[in-house]
């Protein structure tokens, strides 16, 4: 019952969220029956006795460290990889282009779509940046390079801030 409760919450909220400026908080501490979702920064505060938690993904990462190199690359289509796309830009998804699309599909689906060759050691260093200042704020578990679960004694609005 609860699990469909979250489940209904997270589909209304995935329809309505602009992916670039919402950050979605479930806080299951408030009350094992009633769940709050909301924006981040305006949770209410669960048990200050309990630590909180919160699963860091990096939404379009690939993506986003391409246009922090290559500026010309905002406001444009383009996906990560060629064969099968590892991620697509926002401007992409916009035709339907998604991750682990196969690039002949992608580019049916957005004709202008540039394919842009996976660079590792730039989203190595990307993640050591993001992973750093996480850390800053309590113990972290990496999950992948995008992504990592934190251990933090309050969750505010301090690492997504300064992330983003």
């Amino acid at each position: 019952m609860e699990e469909l409760q979250v489940d209904g919450m997270l589909d209304s909220l995935e329809k309505e969220r602009v992916l670039t400026k919402t950050i979605v908080v479930i806080d299951a501490g408030q009350s094992a029956r009633t769940p709050t979702t909301s924006v981040f920064g305006h949770c209410p505060p669960a048990d200050p006795a309990l630590p909180q938690s919160a699963f860091n993904d990096t939404d379009a990462f690939y993506a986003s460290c391409h246009e922090l190199t290559q500026p010309e690359l905002k406001g444009t289509a383009f996906g990560v990889g060629g064969g099968v796309l590892t991620t697509a830009s926002y401007e992409a998804r916009k035709f339907g282009c998604r991750s682990a699309m196969a690039g002949f599909v992608a580019k049916k689906l957005c004709p202008h779509l540039k394919f842009i060759s996976p660079d590792f050691k730039l989203y190595t260093e990307c993640s050591k940046k993001i992973f750093g200042i996480l850390e800053q704020y309590g113990p972290i578990s990496p999950a992948s390079l995008d992504e990592a679960c934190t251990l933090w004694g309050v969750l505010g609005e301090g690492p997504v801030v300064r992330t983003r």
